[in-house]
C-alpha cells in the first residue's frame, strides 16, 4: 500500500502489460509530455499500463493508484492494445500516450461479466474490452469511479483518445488535456454521472471531437474547452 516505483529518465521496453494493483501505488517517471525523458516503449499488440485488481482483498486493489511524469508509446498498432487502462479509480498526470491499436486511455467501470468483444463496437450494449478475471465486477469497491486525468496528451491511436464506459466510471475529471489525431473520436464518453472537462482540446480526430452517449442519469460540466478540425 502506498509504494512508489520510480523510473529515471531513459527508454524502457515492456513486453507485457504493467499492472498497478496495490492501493495508492505510484508509478513515477523523470518527465512526461512531448519530449519527456522517461519513455515506456510497449511491444506491438500489448496494452501498456493497467490500474486494476488482482485479488479479493481491498489491499490488492489498485484504488487511487497513480501514473505520472512519463510517456507511454506503442511500437505498433496490432490487436486490441490500449495505452493506459483503468478498471479501478486512478489518476494520470503529465503523461503522453501515442500510437496504440485501439484507445489511448480506456476506462472501464463494471457493467457485466462479458468476455472480450470486438473493439470496433461502440460499447452501447455494455461490452467491455478487458476480461473480468481480476475481481473488478460487482465486488462492492466502486469500480473506476472518481478517475482523473490532468496535463495529459493522447494522440495517433487507432480508436479513441479517451474511451470511458460503464455504470461505475462516474465522477471523472479531465483538466488541461489534449486528444489529438485519433482515428475515431477524441473523447468517447458513455459514463452515467458527472464527468467534468476543464480546458480540454479535441483536435483533428477523424470521426469527431467528442461523442457523448447519454445514460439514464448524465450530468456533464464543461468549461473552457475547444474542439476544432475534427471529422
Amino acid at each position: 500500500i502506498g509504494s512508489t516505483v520510480y523510473a529515471p529518465c531513459g527508454t524502457y521496453r515492456l513486453s507485457q502489460t504493467l499492472k498497478l494493483n496495490k492501493r495508492s501505488m505510484i508509478l513515477k517517471g523523470g518527465g512526461g509530455g512531448i519530449g519527456g525523458c522517461t519513455r515506456l516503449k510497449i511491444d506491438a499488440g500489448v496494452s501498456g499500463l493497467l490500474i486494476t485488481a488482482t485479488g479479493t482483498s481491498p489491499v490488492s486493489y489498485g484504488l487511487w493508484a497513480e501514473i505520472r511524469e512519463l510517456n507511454v508509446l506503442a511500437a505498433g498498432k496490432t490487436t486490441t492494445a490500449v495505452g493506459i487502462g483503468m478498471t479501478r479509480s486512478g489518476r494520470v498526470r503529465n503523461v503522453y500516450v501515442d500510437g496504440f491499436a485501439t484507445d489511448g486511455i480506456y476506462i472501464q467501470g463494471p457493467i457485466t461479466d462479458a468476455a472480450i468483444v470486438d473493439p470496433a463496437l461502440d460499447d452501447l450494449n455494455g461490452s467491455q474490452l478487458f476480461r473480468e478475471d481480476d475481481h473488478t465486477v460487482n465486488d462492492g469497491w466502486g469500480g473506476a469511479n472518481m478517475w482523473s486525468l490532468q496535463d495529459v496528451i493522447v494522440q495517433s491511436n487507432g480508436r479513441d483518445g479517451l474511451h470511458a464506459v460503464g455504470g461505475d466510471s462516474n465522477d471523472g475529471y479531465v483538466e488541461n488535456c489534449i486528444f489529438n489525431a485519433n482515428v475515431r473520436f477524441g473523447i468517447f464518453d458513455q459514463t452515467q454521472i458527472a464527468t467534468t472537462y476543464v480546458n480540454t482540446l479535441a483536435e483533428l480526430n477523424t470521426y469527431g471531437g467528442v461523442r457523448l452517449v447519454v445514460g439514464i442519469v448524465k450530468y456533464l460540466f464543461i468549461g473552457g474547452n475547444i474542439t476544432e478540425g475534427n471529422g
